[in-house]
């Protein structure tokens, strides 16, 4: 899962008027909060993050669901080495279910 970082949100930015404001209001934070991230002068927090996503996900797609946000939240607050262990668990969970429907 990719860092979401300031320089993650700078990349989805559209430059539309008002999508800091909303951006802020989405999170649950002050506009000023949200500045304060894009300067690198304060980190996304680990509860944040889901609804950052969120935020710049597509229309079209549906929220996550209570489940799929905390592992979301929980997922960034591992290490690169844990999250690329999780990866690996996940597809071994995969192509085990896949072999088992043979």
């Amino acid at each position: 899962m990719e860092l979401i970082d300031a320089d993650w949100i700078k990349h989805r930015l559209t430059g539309k008027r008002g999508e800091l404001t909303e951006l802020a209001r989405a999170v649950g934070v002050k506009p000023d909060v949200i500045s304060k991230i894009l300067k690198g002068e304060r980190r996304v927090q680990p509860g944040e993050m889901a609804l950052i996503v969120a935020f710049f996900r597509p229309p079209s797609k549906a929220a996550p669901d209570p489940l799929e946000q905390r592992l979301l939240d929980r997922i960034q607050e591992l290490t690169d080495e844990e999250r690329a262990l999780l990866l690996g668990a996940a597809e071994g969970l995969i192509a085990h279910r896949q072999v088992a429907k043979r």
